[in-house]
């Protein structure tokens, strides 16, 4: 038992070290749509989904329910992944292991080597499966757990069925136990990959070969004990009749398709051809086990023409000599003759046609074979045991190395497609994942070279357009760009990728629209494009569809909760709502995903200074410069910072380094020159606005500021101009249209004034709410002058807004400005003659002027209006009293404090003195 667990040991450390440097290896190829994009995994409970799954079958529900696991406890860290590849990978070992010592055990195996050096050959069988270098693609390649589980739910079967078979009367429950094991096994085989189906094949081999060797079918199945005979009857149908139902199996469809090659560039599959090619394959596999070089993750593999093409002749030639060796050696040595005919029991799945014609993964379970035969023939063939044992170690450990080193390939996309497009020169799919990896990371200029050479090679390649449209689309090619985006969708009308580029081209250039239509038809080829609903959101977003927007950003988040882009965008959102406290939540959750999101920094900055927290504000601007210096907004932001601070001259250094970093940043230029107007440098704000307009001739806001300069110096034909020409990029910009109304007012020209104003108030309501809200601020801070201003705006354009005529009366009548005030309260009252606030204050007004009549009929229709306005009820108390009339005054003063307005009790005590008297 020690030397078994000293056997045992060596076998997992050696297997754990080989693969030691694969464990942070990266998503490769298949992982993504399987794994990172697979948004059916995402839910552990959600067994329902996960059974649809991304396939149209539901053969790989096994496999795809450890993905689930793995994404429940380990989300897209590779680690854990890897991790549970290795384990099956070892389990598979150790199962080997047990396979090969048990069929020692059977009556099949008489020769005395292969008793003597039962636990050695077994041993080996699962040291050499745990090494091989063919076994890489299987282990590191995380998408094939499909291979590797498959293959350990068969040899668990396999092993469970001899173990019972071998039991014979040690006790029913364990021998019970050991079939229903088997069983599901074999199931859970079925339900993780289709070649599962050879498990009856393979038991049935084992009857003959170990537990009954001489006796014909008859004689085996009449000497089948009645359990023994159901439990193999079972295992025979559950592999008949689940596998070929999960895809809903006809002859015609799975076997005489025709379809395109994967493996070759414009080969056509066939029955016909590929059953040939499969001659080549199986060599080339056989050639792999014994001599493990020039391993290959996406092999160039045209299709065989003629069985007497040289290559395929050759091929079956070959294929069919070790099918002999293993027929002619079943009675000298049967374990290396059973190892052979695993092997082509396990490879028979390979005769369905597929697109891909050759992966190494498949030689994952086929291998069992060869470990079986070649240990079993060191041992035969090889007397000394010193000659073997230096043999075995000189095998494993250059198995060992070449495994180490083949692992590091697959440490990232850049250097699995390098390899392949080494090995691989004139396949299309090599070029093209490659230079998808360039996009990946930026280096667009490699990207257009590898996509032109992949539609050299084919120029159907539809994803290749893609690639090359993105490469165009970020040198600012856009012409370019789009053609190659357009040609994508017509070689691939539902290619959804391609679809949403076009709508990011769009919606970056203003045409919305066509950017929702893009998005809408990505979204309905592929329901589940995380991507798509958070650039469709940020459309809705655009148009202040709030509930849409909002809508897509939490689907976005429900199909992949790291979306980084989707919590920004939701945080803008409820920016923008000025919902602060959530958007800095959703701001906080990018920051904890990615620390060095320097928009994200920017947009937390400006919401905090929006909210007053003027320190917090610049130690996030400050952060996003640390990270990246050249991040021009967040210089910006110093500078706008400093400005509302009135520290000038910092705020200039700022708005300098601003431009310095980015010389065509336009709005760095305003801003200066708008600093610049406001302390009356004109000459400065001039220049700086010019230098906007060189940079952009077409920015409309640097003709709009320069037109705010020309007003204030009188020069009156220039700002008409330049408001005309900032109009005609912009037509319909309210600041825009309001100061030319003022200037058409200053020019006597009311009629085109009145129609700017009208302009602004039927083509933009959210001039009027902004303003009149920055108003109430600036009243709310004793900011009186601003405040006035602002409500003059708002009037100008909204003449009938009684809201603010009443608040700009507030403003005159605090200032003592009574006839103002009470101007300002008889324009709201013509315009809203149900408006109690404008009758209370007009009536307050008048109490002061003295003139009680009129005030009380003031109040009185204020009450009427609103019988709950507690403050008016106190001012009609004050009138009354100063009427003499305290009996009603004291009335009034209770109502007020009953309706929640507080009163001095001194007051309502005098007022009950007087009426005493």
């Amino acid at each position: 038992m020690k030397k078994k667990l000293s056997l045992l040991m060596l076998l997992l450390i050696v297997g754990t070290a080989i693969y030691s440097n694969s464990l942070h290896s990266a998503f490769q190829f298949d992982d993504t749509p399987f794994i990172v994009d697979n948004v059916t995994i995402r839910d552990l409970s959600d067994v329902g989904t996960i059974w649809k799954g991304v396939l149209p079958q539901h053969s790989r529900f096994v496999a795809f329910y450890s993905f689930a696991l793995n994404y429940h406890f380990h989300k897209l860290d590779v680690f854990g992944y890897h991790v549970t590849n290795l384990a099956i990978h070892l389990i598979s070992a150790i199962l080997v292991w047990w396979l090969v010592f048990l069929l020692i055990s059977t009556p099949g195996v008489k020769d005395e080597k292969s008793l003597k050096h039962k636990g050695s050959i077994s041993f080996l069988a699962g040291l050499l499966f745990v090494c091989h270098p063919v076994q890489t693609q299987a282990v590191v390649y995380i998408t094939q757990r499909f291979a590797s589980m498959a293959t350990m739910f068969y040899l668990l079967a396999v092993c469970l069925y001899l173990y019972a078979r071998s039991l014979k009367q040690r006790g029913f429950v364990i021998i019970a136990l050991s079939y229903f094991g088997s069983c599901i096994a074999a199931l859970l085989g079925m339900f993780t990959k289709e070649i599962a189906i050879t498990i009856p094949l393979t038991l049935i081999i084992i009857e003959f070969m170990f537990l009954n060797p001489g006796k014909n079918l008859r004689d085996l199945l009449v000497g089948f004990k009645k359990g023994n005979r159901w439990v193999f009857i079972v295992i025979i149908l559950l592999s008949l009749l689940i596998i070929p139902q999960q895809f809903d199996f006809s002859v015609k469809n799975q076997l005489f398709a025709e379809k395109v090659s994967n493996s070759h560039d414009g080969d056509i599959i066939t029955f016909g051809k590929y059953f040939m090619t499969q001659f080549r394959v199986a060599a080339t596999f056989i050639r792999l086990f014994l001599v493990p070089i020039n391993l290959n993750a996406d092999y160039d593999f045209p299709l065989s023409k003629s069985f007497f093409e040289l290559q395929t002749f050759l091929s079956f030639i070959a294929v069919l000599s070790v099918f002999i060796i293993g027929f002619l050696t079943r009675k000298k040595n049967v374990l290396v003759s059973f190892g052979i005919l695993w092997f082509f029991v396990t490879f028979l799945p390979n005769f369905v046609p597929r697109s891909d014609v050759i992966f190494e993964h498949k030689l994952y379970l086929i291998s069992v074979g060869f470990c079986i035969a070649v240990s079993s023939l060191l041992f035969k063939l090889i007397e000394d045991q010193k000659v073997r044992m230096f043999i075995v170690c000189f095998i494993v450990a250059e198995f060992s190395l070449i495994t180490y080193q083949r692992n590091k390939v697959w440490e990232n996309s850049l250097t699995l497609w390098q390899d392949v497009v080494k090995k691989s020169p004139n396949k299309a799919r090599g070029h093209n994942n490659l230079g998808a990896e360039f996009i990946r990371r930026g280096k667009y200029d490699l990207a257009l070279v590898e996509a032109n050479k992949t539609l050299e090679l084919n120029a159907g390649y539809y994803k290749a357009y893609y690639n090359r449209g993105i490469a165009y689309y970020n040198y600012r090619l856009y012409e370019k760009a789009i053609k190659d985006f357009k040609k994508s969708i017509e070689l691939k009308p539902i290619y959804h990728d391609a679809y949403n580029y076009l709508g990011i081209y769009y919606f970056n250039n203003g045409n919305i629209d066509l950017a929702l239509d893009n998005y809408n038809k990505a979204l309905e080829f592929n329901p589940n494009y995380v991507s798509a609903y958070n650039n469709r959101g940020m459309i809705y977003l655009n148009k202040r569809k709030f509930d849409l927007a909002l809508s897509d950003f939490n689907k976005a988040l429900s199909l992949d909760d790291k979306h980084i882009k989707a919590y920004y965008n939701r945080g803008n959102l409820y920016y923008v709502q000025g919902q602060y406290d959530k958007a800095i939540e959703e701001y906080n959750k990018v920051i904890k995903l990615d620390p060095g999101f320097v928009e994200v920094l920017n947009n937390r900055g400006i919401l905090y200074l929006n909210m007053g927290k003027v320190d917090m504000a610049l130690s996030d601007f400050k952060k996003a410069l640390s990270i990246n210096k050249d991040y021009e907004r967040a210089y910006y932001n110093i500078g706008d910072l400093y400005r509302s601070q009135k520290k000038y001259e910092l705020a200039y250094e700022y708005y300098n380094k601003t431009i310095n970093v980015n010389p065509d940043f336009l709005e760095a230029y305003n801003s200066l020159g708008d600093l610049y107007f406001q302390e009356k440098k004109y000459e400065l704000a001039l220049k700086e606005f010019d230098k906007a307009i060189a940079v952009n001739p077409g920015h409309g806001m640097a003709y709009y500021f320069r037109g705010n300069l020309n007003k204030a110096l009188n020069n009156y034909e220039q700002a008409l101009e330049d408001y005309n020409k900032s109009l005609e990029t912009s037509a319909n910009n309210p600041e825009v249209l309001y100061s030319r109304g003022e200037l058409y007012e200053l020019l006597g020209e009311s009629e085109k004034a009145r129609a700017d104003f009208d302009k602004v108030l039927n083509t933009s309501s959210g001039f009027v709410d902004t303003y009149y809200n920055q108003s109430i601020d600036l009243k709310r801070e004793n900011k009186d002058e601003l405040a006035i201003s602002g409500f003059s705006r708002v009037i100008n354009v909204d003449e009938k807004n009684a809201d603010a005529y009443n608040n700009r009366g507030n403003i005159y009548g605090k200032k003592g400005q009574y006839d103002l005030a009470l101007a300002d309260y008889n324009m709201a009252i013509k315009h809203d003659p149900a408006h109690a606030k404008a009758f209370n204050n007009r009536g307050t007004v008048y109490r002061v002027k003295e003139k009680l009549d009129l005030a009380l009929s003031d109040y009185n229709r204020a009450i009427e209006l609103d019988p709950e306005y507690a403050f008016c009820y106190l001012n009609r108390s004050l009138v009354y009293s100063s009427l003499g009339k305290y009996d009603r005054a004291l009335d009034d003063a209770l109502n007020a404090k009953v309706l929640g307005h507080g009163v001095d009790q001194k007051y309502i005590d005098y007022l009950k003195n007087n009426i005493k008297k």
